[in-house]
C-alpha cells in the first residue's frame, strides 16, 4: 500500500478531512458546484504543522478529465508551495475507477513530493506541468503517448497558443510568477464513434474575465452588453479581442478554436472553458453543425481550464 494512502481508521487521528462528492465531473450543472466547493476547499486549506489533511476520494464512483485535472492541480500547487506531505489520499473504493487513476498516473502524481516529483511525471504520466519553455516538449509527448506523429488537425496549434497565452497574460498582475505555469492531464479512449484525445490544460493565474473585464469597460466597449462572467469568455473567444488592446493581436482563441470547426466528425467533439464564475462550450457534432453556449455558475474556479475532446 502506498504510504499516502490509509484506511478509514485515519480520520481519528486527524483533524481535517476533506470529502469528495461522488460524482467528479465539472460538465454536468447538476454536479458543478459541488465539485467546485471541494476542490475550492483544498485551495484554501490551512494545514496543521505535524499532520497532514486528509482527501477522502473513498466514495468516487466517477471521474471526468476536466475534474481530475483540477485535482491534481490543487494537490500538487499545495505540495510544490506548502509542503511535499501536506496531504494524504483515501483512494476511491471503486475498483474500476482506482485502477483508471492508477493507470493514467494521477496515483503517482498526488503522491508526497515537489519539484523533483513533478519533473518525473513527465516520462511515466499523463499528468505534466510546465512553463512556456515546455511547449514544444509537450505537444511531443502527446504525439508518442497516442503511437500517431500528427495530433487531431490544429490541435498542436491550439495547445502552442493556449500555452503562450498563459506565459503572457495568465500572471501579469501577479509580483512574481508562481514555479509552475500550467498543469496538464490528457487522455486516449475510444467509443461507438471511435478513437479520440482528450486534452485538458489548467493555469491558476487571473481569470479569463479578470483579464477582458478592464477592455469591456474601456471607452471604446462602453455599449458591450456584459453583465456576468460568462459574457467575458463568450466575448473573449471572438476574433481579435485581446487585453493588450493592440490591433492584430487577439488570434489565440480562434486558434483554439479551430481543432473544432471541421465539416464532419466521427463524433462530437468540443471545446470547454472554466474561468472564475463562468463556463464555456463550443462543440461541433458529426453533421458539422457548430453549436456555441456560455453559462453562469455560482461558485468560482480559481483560474482559467480548458478542455478539448477531438476525434483521430
Amino acid at each position: 500500500m502506498s504510504k499516502n494512502f490509509t484506511s478509514r481508521n485515519i480520520k481519528s487521528d486527524l483533524t481535517k478531512v476533506i470529502t469528495s462528492p461522488t460524482y467528479l465531473c465539472l460538465y454536468n450543472e447538476l454536479h458543478y458546484d459541488v465539485v467546485l466547493s471541494f476542490l475550492n476547499k483544498i485551495d484554501s486549506s490551512e494545514f496543521l504543522r505535524d499532520k497532514p489533511t486528509i482527501i477522502d476520494l473513498s466514495s468516487v464512483e466517477y471521474v471526468s478529465a476536466a475534474a481530475v485535472t483540477a485535482l491534481f492541480t490543487k494537490i500538487a500547487t499545495k505540495q510544490l508551495t506548502v509542503r511535499p506531505n501536506c496531504f494524504k489520499v483515501m483512494l476511491p473504493e471503486n475498483k474500476e475507477i482506482k485502477k483508471l487513476l492508477r493507470n493514467t498516473g494521477f496515483i503517482k502524481a498526488i503522491n508526497p513530493g515537489g519539484k523533483s516529483k513533478l519533473e518525473k511525471l513527465w516520462s511515466s504520466t499523463n499528468f505534466l506541468c510546465g512553463d512556456e519553455s515546455n511547449t514544444s516538449d509537450y505537444v511531443q509527448k502527446i504525439k508518442d503517448h497516442s503511437g500517431r506523429e500528427q495530433l487531431p488537425a490544429k490541435l498542436a496549434t491550439a495547445i502552442r497558443e493556449t500555452l503562450l497565452n498563459i506565459a503572457h497574460h495568465a500572471y501579469k498582475k501577479y509580483q512574481q510568477k508562481p514555479p509552475v505555469h500550467w498543469w496538464s492531464y490528457f487522455q486516449l479512449g475510444e467509443d461507438e464513434c471511435g478513437e479520440f484525445l482528450t486534452t485538458v490544460i489548467v493555469d491558476t493565474g487571473q481569470s479569463i474575465p479578470s483579464s477582458i473585464s478592464p477592455i469591456v469597460h474601456g471607452a471604446i466597449f462602453k455599449r458591450t452588453p456584459i453583465v456576468d462572467d460568462s459574457g467575458y469568455i463568450l466575448y473573449a473567444m471572438q476574433e481579435s479581442v485581446t487585453s493588450t488592446k493592440i490591433f492584430g493581436r487577439g488570434k489565440g482563441s480562434t486558434d483554439m478554436k479551430k481543432p473544432v470547426e471541421k465539416e464532419s466528425s466521427l463524433g462530437t467533439e468540443r471545446l470547454f472553458i472554466v474561468s472564475r464564475f463562468g463556463r464555456y462550450h463550443y462543440s461541433n457534432n458529426d453533421c458539422g453543425k457548430i453549436e456555441e453556449s456560455n453559462s453562469v455558475m455560482a461558485s468560482p474556479f480559481m483560474g482559467t481550464l480548458i478542455e478539448w475532446k477531438l476525434y483521430f
